[in-house]
């Protein structure tokens, strides 16, 4: 194992108890997702590896990738979900993202199905939403503010809520009021 900075080995242990709280806050099912975080002085960013159940993660399974993706230290049986190079010189894909699904990103719609000699009564279904934004870190550590995507999702799904989904215009029914 390399020895890391102790701001470093530090920002792992951060990362290794935030991936343990994702499932049981319910920002994650399984093994989905990771947590990644970047040290402001050496540039080092520490990542959950893929596939490991987040309730048995120790500060030690969590992988370490210089700013241009190099791994620093990863455990032997570790895997990134987007990893490319030989084993000797693996380089991690500086692409991260953040995944935002909240009880409160929801909404209510209702339609209905109907073409010539069949017509379904109007339903209704619940919606959950979630977002996944994809791209490189900003200058600030980030992906994007997460509250930003949280507020901006929020307001989608309030205007979608409560609303009759389908066709404008059906021209084979008729209407009896």
């Amino acid at each position: 194992m390399t020895a890391l900075p102790s701001a470093v080995q530090a920002l792992a242990e951060e990362v290794c108890a935030a991936a343990r709280r994702l499932v049981p806050d319910g920002l994650a099912v399984a093994t989905a997702g990771n947590i990644s975080a970047r040290d402001p002085g050496s540039g080092l960013v520490a990542v959950t590896p893929s596939g490991q159940a987040y309730g048995s993660l120790t500060p030690a399974d969590v992988a370490v990738v210089d700013p241009d993706g190099r791994i620093v230290r990863m455990r032997r049986w570790a895997r990134f979900a987007s990893s490319r190079g030989s084993a000797k010189d693996r380089i991690v894909t500086t692409q991260f993202s953040i995944q935002v699904a909240k009880e409160n990103l929801k909404f209510s719609a209702a339609h209905f199905i109907a073409y010539p000699g069949f017509r379904e009564p109007l339903h209704g279904h619940n919606y959950q939403v979630g977002v996944r934004v994809e791209g490189r870190l900003t200058s600030t550590g980030y992906v994007i503010d997460f509250g930003l995507i949280k507020k901006l999702t929020k307001e989608i799904v309030d205007r979608l809520d409560e609303r009759r989904y389908g066709a404008a215009r059906v021209v084979f029914l008729r209407w009896n009021i």
